[in-house]
């Protein structure tokens, strides 16, 4: 799972392009200039097309080594591992056992001895996590203290933290200013029918773990190597081929790109591994065909992964920015990305009406995370165990 998480963090990383387009627009100089945001420069506002796809090919290819760099790593580490445990013999795990128990003996008495210590070192942990989550909601408590703060109060000399005049005028304003409400509806109806798609019909790849066929391993390297992919190297086929379709600006090339993901099938593959071969043969034994074993057994047992899946897919949809910004082009299409890339321009003063605006926006992705926490974090560890077959 930490492999994993490092994998998709560091392509994450190259994909950054949200914070460069609304902050800094790659100045001053080329000083925050990053690769995906000289594509969308390159690309869409200089038209040289074949300049942004050497820069996407060469995204690609740093991406790429990037990752077998740490799949060669981990799959190394992973043969000395192995090759430890089978090393072990009998004798030796007899004498393992005795060692754990006379090292619980004398753990039970150091526990008993040092009771204070240990709740010394609880209280420690529980005030460095304190700590640690006022670090990381500290910007989140600004920004709404922001969105209730007058400009007056924020451009001064003074160091604000707290409005001294509460008012919900920002707010007001952003929703007059910009039409946000329908950049919500657009927003919710596309990370709805996304999420939808991606979580809860009969996908292929929950039946296929239960089956063995030849090229079954090789096919589900070939769906995980589009991981390693980023999404802006062919962000420029993807808009030639979507404008070619005449589908720019509509529902569609909001959704049809995003109906699929590796990630919804190596999240399910992992989970259903889990499952011992067993129950799909006792299964069949008794008469019950793919589809009614699908249905009838496996959905019912798939509920964490469905909404670890669910959680996932929504909030990420919900985020979406570049890829709105490309294909949609009136306020009856656009989303609430960017919405608030709007408000950036509305006045001199915009900055309390965007983080009044960032505030509106978020609280549905919060409110989703809240509510699927967690069935995220027990169905992105689902298959950390892998069951026996």
């Amino acid at each position: 799972m930490m492999f994993y998480t490092l994998v998709v963090n560091i392509i994450q990383a190259f994909q950054s392009f949200g914070q460069v387009k609304i902050l800094t627009q790659g100045g001053p100089g080329e000083s925050t200039n990053l690769i995906v945001y000289s594509i969308y420069r390159d690309a869409f506002f200089n038209y040289r097309f074949g300049s942004a796809a050497a820069q996407s090919v060469v995204l690609f290819l740093i991406v790429l080594v990037l990752t077998l760099v740490m799949f060669k790593i981990e799959k190394k580490r992973s043969e000395i591992l192995m090759s430890q445990l089978g090393s072990i013999t009998a004798e030796k795990e007899k004498q393992m056992d005795l060692e754990r128990q006379r090292f619980q003996e004398a753990k039970a008495k150091m526990l008993a001895q040092q009771k204070y210590k240990r709740v010394a070192r609880t209280a420690g942990h529980i005030a460095l996590n304190i700590v640690v989550a006022l670090i990381v909601l500290l910007p989140l408590l600004y920004a709404v203290s922001i969105a209730f703060m007058p400009s007056g109060e924020l451009f001064t000399l003074d160091m604000n933290i707290l409005p001294k005049h509460p008012t919900l005028e920002n707010f007001r304003q952003a929703l007059q200013k910009v039409p946000l409400v329908r950049f919500v509806v657009n927003s919710f109806l596309v990370a709805g029918l996304i999420t939808s798609d991606r979580s809860f019909p009969v996908h292929w790849q929950r039946f296929l773990s239960f089956l063995d066929f030849k090229g079954k391993n090789v096919l589900f390297m070939l769906v995980m190597a589009t991981m390693m992919i980023p999404g802006e190297a062919t962000i420029i086929s993807n808009y030639l081929t979507v404008s070619g379709w005449n589908w720019l600006d509509s529902y569609q090339v909001l959704i049809v790109p995003y109906l699929t993901s590796a990630m919804g099938i190596f999240l399910f593959r992992q989970f259903y591994l889990t499952f011992p071969i067993s129950l799909y043969e006792s299964a069949k034994i008794d008469g019950c065909s793919n589809l009614r074993f699908i249905w009838q057994i496996l959905m019912p047992l798939t509920k964490s992964a469905m909404g670890a899946m669910a959680v996932y897919t929504f909030i990420n949809a919900w985020n979406m920015y570049m890829w709105p910004l490309l294909v949609t082009g009136s306020d009856k299409m656009r989303t609430v990305q960017i919405g608030i890339g709007m408000l950036d321009s509305v006045d001199s003063q915009s900055i309390t009406l965007m983080i009044a605006g960032v505030v509106l926006i978020i609280l549905p992705s919060i409110s989703i995370f809240i509510a699927g926490q967690k069935q995220l974090i027990r169905g992105m560890f689902s298959g950390a165990v892998k069951a026996e077959k």
